[in-house]
């Protein structure tokens, strides 16, 4: 038995030293993988690199039809918009055509005429479905242009913000319950 044990020690002793000299005959060179830095130059929001340059906000009066501009702004040189107008229940797009195509050549602003009207007071949406086709890609964006009708509109336009605030002012009313 004791030369059983001696055996399997000596076998196991010799498979140690045997896998350490196996470990230390092969040189191992190590080449310094490059890494690869990811960069992100785009900060703006996913979709159509196109903002809104006019007011977001525009008053009108109750019963009048209001013409105004509506300037968009992109980034491409040159492409085609395609823009679908959706505004709210109770306020009315007239004299502008649904959808409405601008194909344009430059980064100068777009203007867009829209004629629009609403039976009674009230703050309303206009909201745009806006696609971006610059021939290599078609992109989209959502935007939408507050309507202000009535008295509170003089209240409203107070509250805009100036140019390069980045705080958005929003009326409010707090009620105090007496619990």
């Amino acid at each position: 038995m004791y030369a059983l044990y001696f055996c399997i020690k000596s076998g196991l002793s010799l498979l140690a030293i045997a896998a350490l000299l196996g470990c230390m005959e092969k040189s191992v060179t190590e080449f310094p993988t490059p890494i690869k830095s990811i960069q992100s130059t785009k900060t703006a929001k996913p979709g159509a690199d196109i903002k809104l340059v006019s007011n977001a906000l525009i008053a009108i009066m109750a019963n009048e039809l209001a013409h105004t501009d509506i300037v968009l702004e992109t980034m491409e040189s040159s492409g085609e918009l395609i823009i679908e107008f959706f505004p709210s229940q109770g306020l009315s797009l007239k004299n502008t055509s649904t959808p409405h195509v601008i194909k344009f050549d430059s980064s100068a602003p777009i203007k867009i005429p829209v004629s629009l009207a609403a039976m009674t007071n009230g703050r309303y949406y206009l909201n745009m479905h806006i696609s971006l086709n610059n021939m290599d890609s078609i992109s989209v964006r959502n935007l939408a242009v507050i309507v202000q009708v009535g008295p509170l509109a003089e209240q409203a336009v107070k509250l805009q913000k100036t140019v390069g605030e980045n705080i958005i002012v929003l009326p409010a009313q707090e009620t105090i319950s007496s619990q």
